[in-house]
């Protein structure tokens, strides 16, 4: 076992068009680079690769179905079918749509029958099954991605877990990620206490069994986020926490060859274990974060308060995302001196860098809890969330990744 630590529209420049400047079992690990990493400056004249993005298609509401409230995950089969989860307060549903963006059909419903949902916390493809996860129910529902059909219901078990630890036996699945076999997933697990937000601030991966039994020990464990908590609680004795989009987390991503990639935000940093928790090393970059201006941001003056009274870092997060995608290279989004960019770096299986390039952002639009982002890089595709409550947008748009050399990339711009 192993201890570690929106984007509304997206804006294309037509012309520049977004060109990218453009062994053994690990034990408690430190947040110090490893002997075996290694670390470059990402701000150096090092040559790149570029991309040009090209919107190809939209995935919404439209003249053959509602997207019955917010979306809150997606993913990608490998023929382009696009399976989009949408809830709301006595809703819940899949929507699938072909690759061109045509109405296929909705999967599911609110309720506790077999392929029903009371939530959909977490959605993901394996070979040619979807797992959707229902965290309230602690039931995850298995379709097939190729007739669209229920195969069935899988409620999670923890019988194998130590009954002495109390997290594993208060632990609840919040998260699915697809394996590298190709009918199975990994289930992340956490625990939200809900008269002591704080009590357990960490988040573990497990492998999971057909029937739906968690393995007896989990593969990774690595920091939660932490709320900002007000000194008295409200007359039902909780006190209801928060956490701003500065706050730090641990992101984790799995790649169809077995990797996880585990990274604490508040360095660019990344740890890699194999499917049995093998510490394989760290990828490290050296970044510039950006300073932190508390008063610029749109937080209520009780939560100001807080804030202040409990402390906060001087600067952003260095890392906003980190996406692995199915041909195995790692895209990095991190955070800039702009309110409304992320730069992003693609790093190469050989663990080198390829690429990096800006895209449109909010960095401070949500809150690290909520998890509104949704991006999903596969089949030569960038899968984007764009959303605008105000406007009443809400959709997933797919981008086409054309690669260019360093060369012609300076011919376009020129």
């Amino acid at each position: 076992m192993c201890k570690l630590g929106f984007a509304k529209n997206i804006i294309l420049t037509i012309g520049l068009v977004c060109i990218f400047s453009c062994n053994e079992k690990a034990g408690i690990q430190d947040k110090n680079l490893k002997e075996n990493s290694f670390k470059i400056n990402t701000n150096s004249n090092i040559a790149l690769d570029s991309v040009v993005f090209v919107k190809e298609t939209i995935y919404e509401s439209n003249n053959d179905v509602l997207l019955e409230g917010i979306i809150g995950g997606a993913d990608v089969d490998n023929e382009g079918k696009v399976f989009i989860s949408a809830v709301a307060p006595g809703i819940s549903a899949i929507y699938v749509f072909s690759s061109e963006g045509k109405y296929l059909k909705k999967m599911g419903r609110f309720g506790r029958g077999p392929g029903e949902f009371e939530s959909i916390s977490s959605l993901s493809i394996s070979g040619e099954k979807l797992f959707v996860l229902d965290s309230r129910q602690q039931r995850i529902s298995i379709f097939s991605t190729h007739n669209l059909s229920l195969i069935g219901d899988m409620t999670i078990r923890k019988d194998s877990t130590d009954r002495t630890d109390e997290f594993s036996q208060t632990m609840k699945a919040m998260e699915l990620y697809s394996s590298k076999y190709g009918d199975e997933v990994l289930l992340g697990t956490e625990v939200k206490s809900l008269y002591d937000l704080n009590r357990f601030t960490k988040k573990r991966i497990y492998s999971i069994s057909k029937d739906g039994q968690l393995n007896s020990e989990y593969i990774v464990e690595a920091d939660r986020y932490k709320f900002y908590l007000p000194t008295r609680a409200d007359r039902t004795g909780v006190r209801w926490g928060f956490t701003p989009a500065f706050n730090r987390q641990s992101l984790i991503t799995v790649s169809n060859q077995g990797i996880i990639y585990v990274a604490w935000t508040d360095d660019f940093q990344i740890e890699k274990y194999n499917i049995d928790g093998v510490y394989k090393g760290v990828i490290g970059f050296s970044i510039e974060k950006s300073k932190l201006d508390l008063e610029s941001l749109d937080i209520s003056k009780g939560r100001m308060k807080i804030i202040k009274d409990v402390g906060y870092p001087e600067t952003w997060p260095a890392l906003h995302n980190m996406i692995v995608d199915d041909l195995g290279k790692l895209w990095v989004a991190t955070i800039t001196e702009s309110d409304s960019t992320f730069k992003w770096y693609i790093i190469g299986e050989d663990e080198k860098l390829k690429a990096s390039f800006n895209f449109s952002g909010i960095r401070a639009n949500q809150e690290v809890f909520a998890k509104t982002d949704i991006v999903i890089i596969k089949n030569g595709y960038f899968y984007n969330r764009e959303y605008d409550y105000v406007e009443g947008i809400d959709r997933i748009v797919k981008y086409k990744i054309n690669f260019i050399s360093e060369e012609r990339s300076k011919e376009l711009v020129e």
